[in-house]
């Protein structure tokens, strides 16, 4: 049956951000009296991902795709608005949903340089309560779908590759079956074949857990594979959602050149 597991209603969230001053006078001058800007990140969007969806957050870098995920799993607080997962607000960080979601960023990876992929995942399995045969178990089968050699989760993640790593981060964020997962960017800088794998992985998870997925993608394969849902964002606002076949219906077939 599906339902929503994640529901944002009418959410704005701003920044304060500091004004450098250029010339030494005024720079000194800031030190005492500071000028402020407010950015608005985010204002007034609304969105609701059922169990078993894919949304995709679409938009150029800077138009708040970040912001949208660091809210919904809790990173930061809205300033306006409302937002649920899983029946509580994501921001009270509470035990139950700490276990049930997970987050994975591109750019920030968890996984420690001087350890291998096999030891983080023992760490995590302690940290999430899983026995540790089963975590193991859970490791090597994710490897598994994501061509990932028994001999790479073993080596310093220091000398993997980027495509390596990534899966290695995959499988962290995966080991405690969450039922939510927000995907900043997962196929960064990846080759085809990596892309393929990982994309193929999220697919099968999707549907064997019933799992709400929010992902960000530069890639337009990454979004229209996966995606039953769009979520496109500029400068903050919502530019469309719905399907991509409704977008492309949109759309017309001519252009002019």
């Amino acid at each position: 049956i599906m339902k929503a597991q994640i529901i944002v209603e009418n959410v704005s969230k701003s920044y304060k951000t500091y004004i450098k001053e250029d010339r030494l006078v005024n720079k000194i001058k800031g030190i005492f009296n500071r000028k402020y800007e407010y950015i608005e990140a985010v204002t007034n969007i609304s969105f609701t991902v059922n169990s078993g969806e894919i949304l995709g957050l679409v938009g150029l870098n800077g138009a708040g795709k970040t912001t949208i995920i660091k809210l919904v799993s809790g990173i930061i607080k809205q300033d306006k608005g409302s937002i649920v997962v899983l029946g509580s607000e994501p921001f009270t960080r509470t035990k139950n949903y700490r276990k049930q979601v997970s987050l994975l960023m591109g750019q920030k990876g968890q996984l420690d340089p001087d350890l291998s992929i096999i030891d983080s995942v023992k760490l995590f399995a302690s940290i999430y309560s899983i026995k540790r045969n089963e975590a193991i178990l859970r490791a090597k089968s994710m490897a598994n779908e994501l061509l990932l050699s028994d001999v790479d989760l073993r080596k310093q993640v220091r000398n993997l590759s980027l495509g390596q790593r990534m899966k290695g981060e995959l499988i962290l964020s995966f080991l405690n079956l969450p039922k939510i997962v927000f995907l900043d960017e997962p196929t960064l800088g990846l080759d085809f074949i990596t892309q393929k794998a990982i994309r193929n992985y999220l697919k099968n998870y999707k549907e064997k857990y019933n799992a709400s997925i929010i992902l960000t993608s530069h890639y337009i394969t990454d979004i229209e594979e996966l995606c039953d849902n769009i979520f496109i964002i500029n400068k903050g606002k919502e530019l469309y959602y719905g399907s991509i076949d409704k977008l492309k219906g949109m759309m017309s077939d001519t252009r002019s050149v």
